[in-house]
C-alpha cells in the first residue's frame, strides 16, 4: 500500500466521522429547541393557571431540570385549569358597580337607590320609586338611563 492510498483511506474515515458529528449536532440542536419550547409552554400555562409565584417557579424548575420526565411530572401536578380566570370572573361578579351591568339595555337602574330592575317594571322593586319618565316630545314612558327616546329620538336630558 502506498502513501496515496493511506491518505485516501484517512480522508474517507474523516468524512464519515464528520458526517456522524454533523448528524448528532443536528439532533442536539433539535432537542435543545424542543426543550426551550416546552419550558416556554410550561411557563405560559402555569401563569394562566395560578397567581402564586412560588408554584409558578416550582413548576418551571421541575420542567427545566427534570426534562423530559420533569415535563411529564408537571402535567400531573399542575394546578387546576383556569383558576386565574375563575378568580377574576368571581371578582367582577361580586362588585356592586359593575360597568357591564349598567349598560344592559333590558334593565332600568333606579335613580334613587341604584337597584337594577326589569325594564317592564314601572316602579323600583327596592324603594318603590317610579322608574320610567315621560319623553318631553312624544310623552311615552322611557328609560331615564337612555340619552335619547327610543320612539321619537328626542334628547332625554
Amino acid at each position: 500500500m502506498n502513501i496515496i492510498d493511506t491518505l485516501a483511506d484517512l480522508i474517507n474515515i474523516w468524512a464519515t466521522w464528520s458526517d456522524i458529528k454533523e448528524f448528532w449536532g443536528i439532533i442536539i440542536i433539535a432537542l435543545t429547541i424542543l426543550r426551550v419550547a416546552i419550558i416556554i409552554r410550561v411557563a405560559r400555562n402555569v401563569s394562566q393557571r395560578t397567581e402564586s409565584l412560588g408554584i409558578q417557579i416550582l413548576c418551571i424548575i421541575i420542567a427545566t431540570l427534570g426534562w423530559p420526565i420533569g415535563w411529564l411530572l408537571y402535567l400531573v401536578i399542575r394546578p387546576e385549569h383556569n383558576t386565574v380566570l375563575q378568580n377574576t370572573s368571581r371578582q367582577y361578579a361580586n362588585e356592586d358597580n359593575n360597568i357591564l351591568r349598567e349598560i344592559i339595555p333590558w334593565e332600568i337602574i333606579c335613580t334613587h337607590c341604584s337597584t337594577h330592575n326589569n325594564e317592564k317594571y314601572s316602579y323600583c322593586t327596592n324603594c318603590g320609586k317610579e322608574l320610567k319618565m315621560k319623553c318631553k316630545e312624544c310623552k311615552k314612558a322611557i328609560n331615564p338611563n337612555f340619552e335619547y327616546c327610543g320612539y321619537c329620538w328626542a334628547p332625554n336630558l
